[in-house]
């Protein structure tokens, strides 16, 4: 763990050393995110009941700033009037897919969609995006 946000996992697995047991699978999941944002991908959400609200939870934090403000590059500043463009911060792609009430009919079939399937689905998950359940 070289990346200077590391200093920030490693100060959770301190603060909570309960999470011990698991360190390996949580830095794993560090590591996978970053990765995948990394490469240019997002991340995709999903969840029932506690873990839904979870999902848009953590969709809600990716998409501002937490731990680091992101600023918007000049570019995308340029593109809006000023004051905004002062305020709003760059987002992680990251989208909560809890709900979405129009992929009821698609999702019993998700896993045997092909990366080229015109629908929704096939539009989002690009070969660098993670997925959180």
């Amino acid at each position: 763990m070289t990346d200077p946000i590391n200093r920030h996992l490693r100060d959770l697995l301190h603060r909570r050393p309960e999470l011990s047991v698991c360190q390996a699978d949580v830095i794993r999941a560090f590591e996978m995110m970053r990765d995948c944002f990394r490469r240019g991908g997002k991340m995709l959400l999903c969840g029932n009941g506690g873990s839904a609200a979870d999902a848009e939870h953590w969709a809600g934090e990716l998409l501002k700033g937490f731990v680091h403000q992101r600023p918007l590059d000049r570019k995308e500043k340029q593109r809006l009037p000023p004051a905004l463009g002062r305020k709003l911060q760059g987002a992680l792609p990251a989208i909560a897919l809890t709900g979405l009430s129009h992929w009821a009919p698609p999702l019993p079939t998700m896993w045997t969609l092909s990366w080229s399937s015109p629908n929704s689905f096939g539009r989002w998950a690009v070969p660098a995006t993670c997925w959180s359940a």
